[in-house]
């Protein structure tokens, strides 16, 4: 496939999911649920960003530091979507606050982890155009968890 194509595919994605939720949000930005769908949103344009970044970079670093973003940004993904189905249409299971916050202060402190040391994605061995090979740190296995 040209590469062409696949920065045009990469960044109409991001684009079309960038305006879908700032028209969300605009419409009712006190909203909780237009927030989270936001949130949700912008993580999946990390997500989606790092994947292009980490397929297509070819210095050794830059693959190390998307794969370790993409590893990091599912978390925020999947947190602001647990966030998210807890309250839409309406909020019908209630968490109570400490664990809430509980639950916020892992996410980030997971996040940090895994963005910036190697204890989830050890390293990335690029071993030719679009293929790469994850090195896993011990922290993967609670990761997938």
């Amino acid at each position: 496939m040209p590469f062409i194509f696949i920065v045009f595919l990469y960044a109409s994605s991001i684009v079309f999911t960038f305006v879908l939720s700032f028209i969300v949000f605009w419409r009712d930005p006190k909203n909780r649920n237009n927030r989270l769908f936001l949130l949700f949103n912008l993580s999946s344009i990390g997500w989606v960003a790092s994947l292009f970044f980490f397929h297509n970079a070819t210095s050794p670093n830059v693959v190390l530091l998307a794969g370790r973003a993409n590893f990091a940004v599912v978390l925020l993904l999947l947190y602001f979507l647990f966030e998210f189905t807890l309250r839409f249409p309406k909020e019908s299971i209630v968490i109570p606050p400490p664990l809430r916050r509980a639950g916020q202060l892992w996410t980030l402190a997971f996040f940090a982890v895994t963005l910036l040391t190697p204890l989830v994605d050890k390293n990335e061995i690029i071993l030719g155009p679009l293929r790469r090979e994850t090195i896993y740190g011990p922290l993967y296995f609670p990761y997938i968890l």
